[in-house]
């Protein structure tokens, strides 16, 4: 009688453990989730476009009026710049703000 019964071969087991992940990997890309993570980042970056042009704008009206604000923050970002095997002559050249 006990040897009508085969014990499950390694890939049997292997199928009967992997069977989860694959019914969770077909729900996962019949539902369109690479799509609609896809629509998301589309759209955060074209909100951030005009959320970085109105922050910017701010930011030029403030520092119109207060140049020592200006001077440290221009001097911020070329220490933000100089870790980088970037020359420092050339940053230093680069006008941040407009004195106009």
């Amino acid at each position: 009688m006990s040897d009508d019964i085969k014990p499950p071969t390694v890939f049997q087991r292997f199928k009967r453990a992997m069977r989860p992940v694959l019914s969770f990997l077909a729900k996962y890309l019949r539902d369109w989730s690479l799509n609609l993570a896809g629509v998301i980042a589309y759209s955060l970056l074209v909100t951030l476009i005009p959320m970085a042009i109105a922050f910017l704008g701010a930011l030029g009206l403030f520092l119109k009026d207060h140049p020592n604000a200006q001077k440290k923050l221009e001097d911020q970002i070329v220490n933000l710049f100089s870790n980088y095997s970037l020359p420092q002559a050339e940053i230093k050249q680069v006008n941040i703000v407009s004195n106009t």
